[in-house]
């Protein structure tokens, strides 16, 4: 079996400021290897499960976070940007059999994590669909696309209980913290550790190839800026309708030309 695991690290268990995620930030070596843990103990249970190839993608910030001498040597690990609108599940195919998320966090709008964001900063929301979207939402269902089932999720809580209703029938959820404003309850480390490592190990025997979300005929994609100047830079993608000054309305095709838009309006 082929898995593909996405690793975050604002959604990772210790995680509760910009200084630990920002790579010059003085807290941020903890945070690395915070998500470096989480990571193994994915790939673990992934293993046990009956995973037979492991591909994990860095998909935080420099894509540069996870430390390779600490991984399995069984693991193949995807670092940098190649600039493709995969994006965060860059690497992904039609013949990965499994999709896993580790470390992600609640999207922009939400209050489930003090870094709650969907891709950058400077996103007051996302919408797809008409609901408020996170990353997992975006790239879950961008998964989906490829035919390939999303497992598994660890992240904060509220991202866990919401990602249940996304239709994801195979998917198992760990949540490793719960927040509360700017302030986060965690259990130990090691003991989170352990349940993602069980977690994912569930999650690939229950998994099956036909298990992926059903995904919507028509899509609508909506933005909305804290920076009018980013709108109107953004609104110059085609077929694009700028509704107001920082909100931005487009409707693609499928879910691959949606995260084209994505990429072009908020990282180009």
């Amino acid at each position: 079996m082929k898995v593909f695991v996405s690793v975050g690290m604002g959604g990772v268990s210790t995680t509760l400021s910009n200084n630990e995620i920002d790579e010059n930030g003085s807290a941020y070596i903890g945070a690395a290897a915070e998500m470096t843990r989480e990571a193994i103990a994915a790939c673990e249970g992934a293993m046990i499960g009956g995973a037979t190839e492991i591909y994990v993608r860095d998909a935080h910030g420099s894509a540069k976070n996870i430390d390779p001498y600490a991984m399995p040597r069984y693991v193949k690990l995807i670092r940098g940007w190649s600039g493709d609108p995969r994006h965060m599940i860059d690497g992904i195919d039609s013949s990965f059999d499994a999709c896993m998320f580790v470390g992600y966090h609640s999207g922009s709008f939400g209050r489930g994590n003090p870094l709650s964001q969907t891709i950058i900063e400077d996103v007051f929301y996302i919408k797809l669909n008409g609901s408020y979207a996170s990353e997992f939402t975006l790239f879950s269902y961008l998964a989906a696309y490829y035919g390939v089932p999303t497992v598994f999720l660890s992240g904060d809580k509220m991202l866990c209980d919401e990602a249940l209703k996304l239709g994801h029938p195979a998917l198992v959820t760990v949540p490793v913290n719960e927040v509360l404003g700017g302030a986060t309850t965690i259990i130990h480390p090691q003991d989170v550790c352990e349940a993602i490592k069980a977690g994912a190990e569930k999650a690939i025997k229950e998994s099956v190839k036909n298990a992926v979300a059903a995904l919507p005929d028509k899509y609508t994609v909506e933005i909305c800026f804290k920076d009018h100047i980013k709108a109107k830079k953004a609104s110059f993608y085609p077929e694009v309708s700028q509704i107001d000054s920082c909100t931005l309305l487009y409707q693609p095709p499928d879910m691959t030309d949606a995260m084209r838009f994505l990429l072009y309006a908020l990282i180009l």
